[in-house]
């Protein structure tokens, strides 16, 4: 269930959803899922479904998918797909195109811009898809393994065509239920039970973390306010399937619908949304004598991870990064809200620790967070503790659970461990040098881009005045691979839009390879 979500909800589905389509793609795909989306657009009149087109781009134009690949018979099984002709990709002409006039474009998110400005000129520019916009891009992983995730690539499609038709009762074609309870032991007095639910919502399955107090207690939710007599608290995971449907419902009428399945009061709990899957829930527990902090922690940071004051905030409420903290003794008021900020800091410790960038500005700016996270704090009962900064054991420890628990959740959900290899790194800054790669797996020259990447950050900053000293390094890096000395770095990459720093240490290792004997 999306809280408050911008308008533009096409695009918004990349921004969340990237980094849950891919964990899917490491996933075992839940049963039936196919066939309930089979059965979803069966309802749909043949007239409401659109014409479709999966678009790949070559060096010499678009292509489109083979007839006899997984890929087609998802697209015939959700819509009216153009044909290729052949069984393996082929050339799209401008005569298939026009005769088929498509109203939506598909195409894998890496090439969904470049196929999106080839279109936009003649002859294929008059096509409803491209007058009205209609394009809809998913994970490059996800595409290439469609034959292993056909119900999770259909129903994602699926739901972003026909949220208005899935929306309605009448279409629904299974009961909207629990169907399943894992349980989860937390070793809090005041919880009465925890677990895991897989319900049916909307025909598609949703994963929500739910935690029932045995007294209503007082809590804090930076996604609801303080309430004073919460009986439960959770985080809930929604499929691709369902973000337009729940737009299109408004997000009072989708939190309804969840806390009548759950059996959840109105004004009596709070439950985040997020598009992180609830398998993938970290939980961290820290103690100290007879004091013990737990956090809970989802996470997700592949496509919307921003930097605090330095990024666009040109999206509403989705969060990725959600935390969930209880002890075992009362926190005062106090204590509760200043919570969020050792919380926070804690968080955004582990994405720097960690290397994650900003989404939007990944050359050149690590993340503080996704800029649309969201923490529950609750209050507890047992002897009051007024304070929780990071002064204290009590914020001592919350820290300590919250930067284990991220690190843990954006490995499951992401795949990300602590420390990564260079080359992957790189990519996650936006480049990639294939023709470097040999050298990068060379324990000086690897150690020599780790440096230059923690530089270009602080040269960034302002922290790093110069780089002459860093310049002396690098031609000696250069010498060192040749095997001889080397007169001057030659600027063998491309240094259009690179940090000066890293644009000195790539062409130092592109330089030092030119002038390498060969084997």
């Amino acid at each position: 269930m999306l809280k408050k979500i911008a308008c533009q909800v096409l695009t918004f589905m990349f921004l969340l959803g990237l980094s849950s389509a891919l964990k899917a793609a490491e996933a075992v795909e839940e049963p039936g899922l196919l066939a309930t989306v089979q059965q979803k657009v069966a309802k749909i009149p043949e007239s409401e479904r659109p014409r479709l087109v999966f678009l790949l781009k070559g060096p010499d134009g678009l292509s489109v998918n083979g007839d006899d690949s997984a890929l087609a018979g998802l697209l015939a099984t959700v819509g009216k797909p153009l044909k290729a002709g052949s069984a393996k990709p082929a050339a799209l002409t401008p005569e298939q195109w026009n005769r088929f006039t498509p109203e939506l474009v598909i195409a894998k998110y890496s090439e969904l811009g470049a196929i999106r400005e080839y279109l936009d000129q003649e002859p294929w520019r008059r096509a409803p898809a491209v007058q009205n916009g209609r394009f809809i891009g998913f994970p490059d992983r996800l595409i290439d393994r469609a034959a292993e995730y056909p119900g999770y690539l259909a129903a994602w499609l699926a739901g972003s065509l026909y949220d208005e038709q899935f929306s309605r009762e009448e279409n629904l074609v299974h009961p909207q239920e629990v169907v399943s309870r894992k349980e989860i032991k937390l070793d809090m007095p005041y919880v009465a039970a925890a677990s895991v639910l897989d319900s049916r919502i909307m025909d598609f399955t949703h994963r929500t973390l739910l935690i029932e107090f045995a007294s209503p207690q007082s809590i804090v939710s930076t996604a609801d306010g303080p309430l004073e007599q919460a009986r439960a608290i959770g985080n809930s995971y929604s499929p691709p399937s369902v973000w337009n449907i729940y737009h299109r419902m408004g997000y009072e009428k989708a939190e309804k619908l969840l806390f009548e399945i759950l059996g959840l009061q109105a004004g009596r709990a709070s439950i985040l949304s997020t598009g992180a899957d609830l398998n993938n829930l970290a939980i961290e527990s820290r103690t100290f004598q007879d004091l013990t902090v737990t956090a809970l922690v989802t996470a997700g940071v592949e496509s919307n991870a921003v930097r605090a004051a330095k990024d666009e905030g040109a999206w509403f409420e989705p969060g990725t990064i959600h935390v969930i903290i209880m002890a075992n003794r009362r926190l005062s008021p106090r204590a509760a809200t200043r919570a969020l900020i050792t919380v926070t800091e804690a968080k955004t410790a582990a994405l720097w620790d960690m290397d994650i960038r900003s989404s939007q500005t990944p050359l050149i700016n690590p993340a503080t967070g996704t800029g649309t996270d969201d923490i529950i704090i609750v209050a507890g009962e047992g002897r009051t503790l007024t304070f929780s900064g990071a002064h204290t054991r009590l914020g001592q420890l919350m820290s300590e659970a919250v930067y284990a628990g991220v690190q843990k959740a954006i490995l499951k959900q992401n795949g990300k461990p602590p420390v990564r290899e260079i080359r992957e790194r790189l990519a996650e800054r936006g480049l990639a040098y294939p023709e470097l790669e040999e050298l990068m797996t060379e324990p000086d020259c690897r150690e020599f881009l780790e440096a230059a990447l923690a530089l270009s950050d602080a040269r960034q900053t302002g922290q790093l005045s110069g780089q002459s000293y860093f310049q002396t390094w690098a031609e000696k890096a250069a010498s060192d691979i040749a095997g001889r000395p080397v007169e001057k770095i030659e600027g063998l990459i491309d240094e259009n839009g690179l940090p000066a720093v890293l644009a000195t240490a790539l062409n130092a290792l592109a330089t030092g390879k030119k002038y390498r004997p060969g084997p």
